[in-house]
């Protein structure tokens, strides 16, 4: 939300009134008609702002963050002094925004570093996958190294890779001996926790001080949506999509027409079931109530549930914010239902995937939006 001009009206959720607001003044903001994030108040979390064009980074609020159930959901009250010019704007957000447009430029910063001499061995390709229902880029990236690549493309999928008119020779390169790890991202557009851990793993995979980035890229190759719902993202929603759906509980049957952006993720991460070399679909998401981060995976019965709970095991022996009490790979988790609509996490990117693929290690990996234990 940015501050007016003198005389300019301004809404903040159900708030709208006209103020003039003065250099050094405190204004007490009330944010009425949110989703239940109490707990995650609760454990300190304040509201963030942002002084453009001087500040370089957002910051949190200073002083206490109180909070109310009111008539028609959450009420969330903080209070702030500006300190500002007549040409500057403010503007506040729930937490660390990651916008569709920070996206598209973080993928354009990897192309062009990629650029250089020091990445000669590391293979990029960004394709055009298909639009949202509004128009808007889903892109897909492929990243890996150079090893074992051939000079054999992936196939074109129908009525997707718009910008490719038909040429194959447009995709992707295959590479031999190699598994699939598949990320997406943001398929609910409010937590941006999935966008800070999805740029961690890109700023591991192209770190040239450290030897486990050039590893896995020699091993894997990574397949990444890094935003499943690019409207969500543009008009700063928090859950859902234009047409107020949430997308993760459409991968069961998405179709072209309503959930477009769903409908070209499962048949791009099916393309690589069919080669034979997925391995791993990992959903990037948040979580409100617990802390840390933790795995969300599907039920397994014998070798296949050790298997499952083995990666798990190591995850957590290698880092220490994972909570593996947290983790969660029953057949009630697979078929839980969302109150109000009903819909099921059958239709979850996670229980969806492994049920059309078989792959075993399909997980949704959640993050706190600010808290560890």
């Amino acid at each position: 939300m940015a501050y007016p001009t003198e005389h300019q009206r301004w809404e903040v959720g159900s708030i709208s009134m006209w103020k003039v607001v003065k250099n050094k003044e405190s204004i007490l903001f009330t944010i009425k008609n949110l989703n239940n994030q109490g707990k995650l108040l609760k454990m300190g979390l304040r509201p963030v702002f942002r002084v453009i064009p001087r500040g370089k980074y957002w910051q949190r609020v200073s002083g206490n963050t109180t909070w109310n159930k009111g008539e028609n959901g959450l009420e969330v009250h903080f209070k702030h002094t500006f300190n500002w010019e007549p040409t500057e704007k403010v503007y506040f957000a729930f937490s660390y925004p990651f916008s569709y447009h920070d996206i598209q430029e973080k993928m354009l910063k990897i192309e062009k570093k990629l650029e250089n001499a020091n990445y000669l061995d590391v293979y990029f390709h960004k394709e055009l996958l298909g639009r949202s229902i509004e128009g808007r880029k889903v892109d897909l990236i492929t990243l890996t190294s150079k090893k074992g690549m051939t000079n054999e493309h992936e196939e074109l999928i129908d009525n997707w890779f718009p910008n490719h008119k038909g040429d194959q020779s447009k995709r992707a390169l295959k590479f031999t001996n190699k598994k699939v790890i598949f990320l997406t991202a943001r398929v609910h557009p409010g937590e941006t926790p999935a966008s800070f851990v999805l740029n961690g793993i890109l700023g591991l995979l192209l770190n040239r001080n450290k030897p486990y980035g050039q590893k896995l890229l020699d091993i894997f190759v990574f397949k990444i949506i890094p935003c499943l719902n690019p409207d969500g993202c543009s008009r700063g929603y928090f859950r859902l999509d234009t047409k107020c759906q949430n997308l993760n509980r459409y991968y069961i049957d998405p179709t072209l027409e309503k959930q477009p952006t769903i409908y070209v993720t499962k048949k791009a991460i099916q393309q690589q079931s069919n080669y034979g070399i997925l391995k791993y679909y990992v959903d990037l998401h948040a979580h409100a109530t617990k802390m840390g981060w933790f795995l969300f995976g599907n039920s397994h019965i014998g070798e296949k549930l050790l298997d499952n709970l083995m990666l798990a095991k190591m995850i957590s022996m290698n880092s220490l914010n994972f909570d593996l009490t947290e983790w969660w790979f029953s057949e009630k988790n697979m078929k839980v239902k969302d109150k109000g609509n009903g819909l099921s996490r059958e239709g979850c990117g996670r229980v969806s995937i492994f049920k059309s693929t078989g792959c075993t290690h399909c997980y949704t990996l959640e993050c706190n939006y600010a808290s560890g234990k």
